[in-house]
């Protein structure tokens, strides 16, 4: 799994280096960028470690958990379509964007980035700023 990732992830580097500098890059300029980066394998098929955790997760949030699978997919296909446009949502976002994939939410604390005091994730207001053209 690890070899397949890294591939993957050679693939990816070298596609996007050529875009930005015009050429492929050398073996010493991917050694000294793979020095910064931390490449870590995640199980996400159903049923492997990681995705089981992130669905227990989900179960938290979630006023119907057996929906776990259903908000782990939906959570999935968004996160993939804004790597692609290199956007991020926090998570007060995250949890208002599922809301408005119908999926009802139990009335968690979230924390504030500002003033650190917590509301119930229900009440709390979002912009969708994570719709861009």
């Amino acid at each position: 799994m690890e070899e397949d990732a890294l591939t993957v992830i050679m693939d990816h580097l070298s596609r996007l280096w050529e875009q930005r500098k015009g050429t492929a890059p050398a073996e010493t300029e991917l050694r000294a960028l793979f020095r910064a980066l931390r490449l870590q394998v995640l199980g996400l098929e159903p049923g492997e470690q990681q995705r089981v955790a992130a669905e227990t997760r989900l179960t938290q949030v979630l006023a119907d958990p057996a929906r776990q699978g259903d908000a782990f997919d939906a959570l999935a296909r968004m996160a993939a379509s804004m790597a692609v446009g290199q956007r991020w949502m926090s998570r007060q976002q995250v949890l208002a964007w599922l809301r408005d994939q119908g999926f009802e939410l139990k009335a968690i604390r979230v924390s504030t980035s500002i003033s650190g005091r917590s509301r119930p994730a229900r009440e709390a207001r979002f912009q969708p700023t994570w719709v861009r053209p």
